[in-house]
Protein backbone atom coordinates (compact mmCIF):
# COMPACT_ATOMS: atom_id res chain seq x y z
CA UNK A 1 0.00 0.00 0.00
CA UNK A 2 1.49 3.29 -0.96
CA UNK A 3 -0.35 6.45 -1.25
CA UNK A 4 1.42 10.10 -1.74
CA UNK A 5 -0.60 13.07 -1.48
CA UNK A 6 -0.68 16.69 -0.57
CA UNK A 7 -1.74 17.84 3.29
CA UNK A 8 -2.35 20.76 3.97
CA UNK A 9 -0.57 24.16 3.50
CA UNK A 10 2.73 24.69 6.13
CA UNK A 11 6.44 22.74 6.16
CA UNK A 12 5.71 19.47 5.27
CA UNK A 13 3.83 19.95 1.97
CA UNK A 14 3.67 16.02 0.85
CA UNK A 15 4.05 12.63 2.60
CA UNK A 16 4.12 8.99 1.24
CA UNK A 17 1.98 7.06 3.12
CA UNK A 18 2.69 3.13 3.16
CA UNK A 19 2.81 0.08 5.00
CA UNK A 20 6.05 -1.40 6.35
CA UNK A 21 7.35 -4.36 7.99
CA UNK A 22 10.32 -4.88 10.26
CA UNK A 23 13.03 -3.81 8.51
CA UNK A 24 11.40 -0.55 8.48
CA UNK A 25 11.59 -0.47 12.10
CA UNK A 26 14.81 1.55 12.31
CA UNK A 27 13.21 4.79 10.39
CA UNK A 28 10.72 5.19 13.28
CA UNK A 29 13.27 5.37 16.40
CA UNK A 30 13.52 9.08 16.36
CA UNK A 31 10.08 9.25 16.97
CA UNK A 32 9.74 6.85 19.50
CA UNK A 33 12.42 8.52 20.91
CA UNK A 34 10.68 11.85 20.41
CA UNK A 35 7.90 10.08 22.31
CA UNK A 36 9.92 8.78 25.49
CA UNK A 37 11.40 12.15 26.20
CA UNK A 38 8.15 13.55 26.24
CA UNK A 39 6.95 10.95 29.12
CA UNK A 40 10.40 10.88 31.08
CA UNK A 41 9.70 14.77 31.01
CA UNK A 42 6.35 13.79 32.67
CA UNK A 43 7.79 11.30 35.23
CA UNK A 44 8.56 12.43 38.87
CA UNK A 45 12.05 12.34 39.47
CA UNK A 46 12.06 10.06 42.16
CA UNK A 47 10.89 7.26 40.12
CA UNK A 48 13.04 5.39 37.98
CA UNK A 49 13.52 6.02 33.93
CA UNK A 50 14.96 3.72 31.81
CA UNK A 51 17.81 5.07 29.30
CA UNK A 52 16.42 5.61 25.85
CA UNK A 53 18.90 3.62 23.93
CA UNK A 54 17.22 0.45 26.31
CA UNK A 55 13.80 1.55 25.98
CA UNK A 56 14.36 1.46 21.95
CA UNK A 57 15.57 -1.67 21.85
CA UNK A 58 13.09 -3.51 23.83
CA UNK A 59 10.85 -1.89 22.22
CA UNK A 60 11.97 -2.56 18.53
CA UNK A 61 12.33 -6.36 19.45
CA UNK A 62 8.74 -6.37 20.87
CA UNK A 63 7.39 -4.39 17.64
CA UNK A 64 8.92 -6.92 15.69
CA UNK A 65 7.72 -9.95 17.33
CA UNK A 66 4.74 -7.77 17.02
CA UNK A 67 4.71 -7.93 12.83
CA UNK A 68 5.23 -11.55 13.06
CA UNK A 69 2.10 -12.05 14.79
CA UNK A 70 -0.03 -9.66 12.74
CA UNK A 71 0.87 -6.30 13.46
CA UNK A 72 0.15 -3.05 11.38
CA UNK A 73 3.07 -0.44 10.30
CA UNK A 74 1.87 2.27 8.98
CA UNK A 75 4.33 5.07 8.31
CA UNK A 76 4.39 8.25 7.20
CA UNK A 77 7.23 10.03 4.79
CA UNK A 78 8.24 13.70 4.18
CA UNK A 79 10.68 15.05 1.88
CA UNK A 80 13.18 15.08 4.59
CA UNK A 81 12.26 11.07 6.05
CA UNK A 82 9.76 9.56 8.48
CA UNK A 83 7.29 11.94 9.76
CA UNK A 84 4.98 9.97 11.44
CA UNK A 85 3.90 6.20 12.34
CA UNK A 86 0.98 4.47 13.53
CA UNK A 87 1.21 0.93 15.02
CA UNK A 88 -1.70 -1.59 16.00
CA UNK A 89 -0.81 -4.69 17.30
CA UNK A 90 -3.66 -8.05 17.55
CA UNK A 91 -4.10 -9.58 20.80
CA UNK A 92 -6.48 -12.36 21.96
CA UNK A 93 -10.10 -11.14 22.39
CA UNK A 94 -11.29 -12.92 26.50
CA UNK A 95 -12.94 -16.34 26.06
CA UNK A 96 -16.21 -14.12 27.60
CA UNK A 97 -16.59 -12.50 24.23
CA UNK A 98 -18.49 -13.22 21.08
CA UNK A 99 -15.50 -12.42 18.92
CA UNK A 100 -12.23 -13.45 17.78
CA UNK A 101 -9.77 -10.61 16.37
CA UNK A 102 -8.80 -7.95 18.22
CA UNK A 103 -6.52 -4.91 17.29
CA UNK A 104 -5.08 -2.28 19.53
CA UNK A 105 -3.84 0.89 18.19
CA UNK A 106 -1.30 1.26 20.68
CA UNK A 107 0.82 4.21 18.72
CA UNK A 108 -0.03 7.34 16.25
CA UNK A 109 3.10 9.71 16.49
CA UNK A 110 3.85 12.95 14.32
CA UNK A 111 6.98 14.92 14.65
CA UNK A 112 5.79 18.36 16.24
CA UNK A 113 6.42 19.94 13.36
CA UNK A 114 4.46 18.38 10.61
CA UNK A 115 1.48 18.28 13.19
CA UNK A 116 -1.48 20.02 12.36
CA UNK A 117 -1.33 19.09 8.37
CA UNK A 118 -3.31 16.18 7.94
CA UNK A 119 -0.80 13.61 9.18
CA UNK A 120 -2.43 11.93 12.16
CA UNK A 121 -5.40 11.59 9.75
CA UNK A 122 -3.80 10.33 7.04
CA UNK A 123 -2.09 7.41 8.89
CA UNK A 124 -5.21 6.64 10.85
CA UNK A 125 -7.31 6.04 7.47
CA UNK A 126 -4.62 3.77 6.36
CA UNK A 127 -4.46 1.63 9.28
CA UNK A 128 -8.28 1.12 9.48
CA UNK A 129 -8.51 0.72 5.48
CA UNK A 130 -5.39 -2.38 6.12
CA UNK A 131 -7.40 -3.43 9.21
CA UNK A 132 -10.70 -3.84 6.96
CA UNK A 133 -9.71 -4.99 4.33
CA UNK A 134 -6.73 -7.67 5.13
CA UNK A 135 -6.84 -8.66 8.95
CA UNK A 136 -10.76 -8.66 9.03
CA UNK A 137 -10.75 -7.52 12.58
CA UNK A 138 -13.82 -7.30 14.99
CA UNK A 139 -12.80 -4.92 17.06
CA UNK A 140 -10.36 -1.99 16.78
CA UNK A 141 -9.47 -0.90 20.37
CA UNK A 142 -7.59 2.16 22.38
CA UNK A 143 -6.99 3.99 25.25
CA UNK A 144 -6.70 8.03 25.35
CA UNK A 145 -6.27 10.88 27.95
CA UNK A 146 -9.36 12.65 28.59
CA UNK A 147 -8.21 15.89 27.93
CA UNK A 148 -6.86 14.98 24.81
CA UNK A 149 -9.09 17.25 22.63
CA UNK A 150 -7.36 16.82 19.34
CA UNK A 151 -7.28 12.84 19.48
CA UNK A 152 -10.34 12.25 20.56
CA UNK A 153 -11.44 14.38 17.50
CA UNK A 154 -9.33 12.51 15.10
CA UNK A 155 -10.64 8.90 16.54
CA UNK A 156 -13.89 9.98 16.66
CA UNK A 157 -13.75 10.86 12.69
CA UNK A 158 -13.14 6.98 12.27
CA UNK A 159 -16.21 5.82 13.90
CA UNK A 160 -13.91 5.07 17.64
CA UNK A 161 -16.74 5.35 20.16
CA UNK A 162 -15.96 5.81 24.40
CA UNK A 163 -16.86 2.68 25.43
CA UNK A 164 -15.98 3.56 29.56
CA UNK A 165 -13.68 5.98 30.94
CA UNK A 166 -10.83 4.25 34.14
CA UNK A 167 -10.30 6.74 36.60
CA UNK A 168 -7.13 7.80 37.54
CA UNK A 169 -5.24 5.32 35.07
CA UNK A 170 -1.94 6.49 34.27
CA UNK A 171 0.59 8.73 35.94
CA UNK A 172 1.10 12.01 33.85
CA UNK A 173 3.29 14.77 35.59
CA UNK A 174 3.20 13.54 38.75
CA UNK A 175 -0.74 12.74 39.25
CA UNK A 176 -2.85 10.22 38.11
CA UNK A 177 -5.32 11.25 35.68
CA UNK A 178 -8.05 9.54 34.35
CA UNK A 179 -8.51 7.95 30.31
CA UNK A 180 -10.97 6.79 27.78
CA UNK A 181 -11.41 2.84 26.04
CA UNK A 182 -12.76 3.85 22.86
CA UNK A 183 -13.82 0.76 19.69
CA UNK A 184 -14.26 1.07 16.88
CA UNK A 185 -16.27 -2.39 15.24
CA UNK A 186 -16.37 -3.81 12.34
CA UNK A 187 -20.16 -4.55 10.96
CA UNK A 188 -19.66 -7.04 7.88
CA UNK A 189 -18.35 -6.22 4.37
CA UNK A 190 -21.11 -3.61 3.70
CA UNK A 191 -20.64 -1.62 7.40
CA UNK A 192 -16.83 -1.40 6.66
CA UNK A 193 -17.11 -0.05 3.27
CA UNK A 194 -19.42 2.46 4.38
CA UNK A 195 -17.56 3.42 7.02
CA UNK A 196 -14.12 3.97 5.15
CA UNK A 197 -16.43 5.82 2.72
CA UNK A 198 -17.31 8.24 5.64
CA UNK A 199 -13.52 8.29 6.86
CA UNK A 200 -12.73 9.53 3.53
CA UNK A 201 -15.22 11.98 3.41
CA UNK A 202 -14.16 13.57 6.41
CA UNK A 203 -11.06 13.58 5.60
CA UNK A 204 -11.36 15.58 2.28
CA UNK A 205 -13.09 17.94 4.51
CA UNK A 206 -10.30 18.62 6.59
CA UNK A 207 -7.79 18.75 3.95
CA UNK A 208 -9.37 22.28 3.01
CA UNK A 209 -7.01 24.77 2.51
CA UNK A 210 -8.18 26.90 5.28
CA UNK A 211 -7.11 23.52 7.35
Amino acid sequence: MTDRRPLASGRVAEVRIFAGGADRLDAIEPLWLMLSAHHGELTPPELPVRAPEAGWAARRERYRRALEDGAILVLAEGPEGVVGYAFAHPRPAPESLAIERLLEVETVAVLAEARGKGVGTALMEAAIDLADKWIGYARLGLTVYTDNVAALTLYRKFGFDIEGTARRYALRDGELVDVHMMARHAVGIDGAKSRRNASRKNTKTERKPSA
